[in-house]
């Protein structure tokens, strides 16, 4: 069976992660929630964000680590592949990770080496503002595509890592924690430097 059965039987029998997400669960301007339609929009959200966003995370890493298909022509597929993990990740249920998550055995990429992935990419420097909460608006500062591109690569592959041994909740916790503190300003000036691109 390949990686992609194993999530899928993963996602449907993690009893910890239904019960923690359906403790979580709000739909907004509801204040109570019947437990018949919280069970079919639990199931729906369940379904769909967490198998998607697994479907793009493996696609993404697939890209990179893939030979060529990194020139010109693959701007407008990284724009979309690019918005739709941001999309979904945004969208990814709450959960408390287990012990696997202080694991010790949890691999330990290579910048440069990431980096070189991106030798052929068509685009590396932008400009951006830091903090968009400041206006008048600070001096722009340089924002680096390649790096960007790596940094999301380095925090799917940790959520992978644990998805592959077993526990999809830390998988799921790494990749919403993550894209909190992270990789969302990554993904979001990345978008926006192809975009500019064009």
């Amino acid at each position: 069976m390949n990686i992609y059965g194993t999530a899928v039987i993963l996602y449907t029998h993690n009893k910890q992660f239904h019960r923690t997400y359906s403790a979580s669960l709000h739909v907004p301007g509801r204040a109570h929630v019947r437990p018949s339609f919280l069970s079919l929009v639990q199931k729906m959200d369940y379904e769909s964000h967490v198998h998607e966003f697994t479907q793009l995370a493996y696609e993404y890493c697939d890209w990179v680590e893939g030979e060529g298909n990194k020139g010109q022509e693959s701007i407008f597929y990284v724009q979309v592949l690019l918005s739709k993990l941001y999309s979904w990740g945004i969208q990814l249920p709450k959960c408390e990770p287990t012990d696997l998550l202080q694991s010790e055995e949890r691999p330990e990429y290579d910048h440069q080496r990431v980096l070189g992935y991106f030798k052929d990419f068509p685009i590396q420097y932008y400009s951006m503002i830091f903090n968009a909460q400041v206006v008048p608006s600070e001096e722009p500062v340089t924002g680096d595509v390649v790096d960007d591109l790596a940094d999301i690569y380095k925090d799917l592959k940790d959520g992978l890592w644990y998805l592959e041994r077993g526990s999809e909740v830390d998988a799921v916790f790494q990749w919403r924690f993550s894209l909190g503190v992270h990789w969302s300003r990554h993904i979001l000036g990345a978008m926006y430097a192809l975009y500019c691109s064009e």
